[in-house]
This record gives C-alpha cells, sequence and structure tokens, in this order.
C-alpha cells in the first residue's frame, strides 16, 4: 500500500525524505513513510506505508539492528518483523 501527498510541489529531487507524524517541537515523531514516486503528468508525491496493525517494520528493523551483535565478515542479520 502507499500513502499520497495531493498537491504537493516535491519531484524525483526529494526522494528518501521522511514522512513523520505527531511531530514534537524537539522533531521527533514517527516516520510513516519516505517520499519515493509520484506521476509524471499528475501534481503529488507517494511512498510505501510503513505502518502497520501492530506497529512499523522500519521501528522494528531500526530496534532489531539497533540489538543486534556485529555479525562481522558473515554479511548480514536475518530478522523477522
Amino acid at each position: 500500500a502507499n500513502l499520497w501527498l495531493s498537491y504537493c510541489g516535491m519531484s524525483g529531487g526529494a526522494s528518501g525524505g521522511p514522512w513523520i507524524r505527531d511531530m514534537t517541537r524537539e522533531g521527533t515523531g514517527t516516520v510513516v513513510s519516505v517520499n519515493s514516486w509520484g506521476f509524471s503528468d499528475k501534481v503529488g508525491m507517494a511512498g510505501p506505508v510503513f505502518r502497520t496493525g501492530s506497529g512499523s517494520f522500519a521501528e522494528c528493523l531500526y530496534d532489531k539492528a539497533l540489538k543486534a551483535d556485529d555479525p562481522g565478515s558473515e554479511g548480514g542479520i536475518i530478522v523477522n518483523c
């Protein structure tokens, strides 16, 4: 699923910018998506939905990475979120 921001003036150079929900005055909040794609003939920007019924896959991945041991030369870490 994707989220869509209608009438936004962003284009390809904005890719990867976070969509933050419930941002505080200190600048913290929940990242629910990132600028990802748009239509060439329509104003707006779309991004994948990070939110799920039980939380955020992005938050789960961040938490797993934060607590994981360094795999060293073995490569990556397989996580279940």
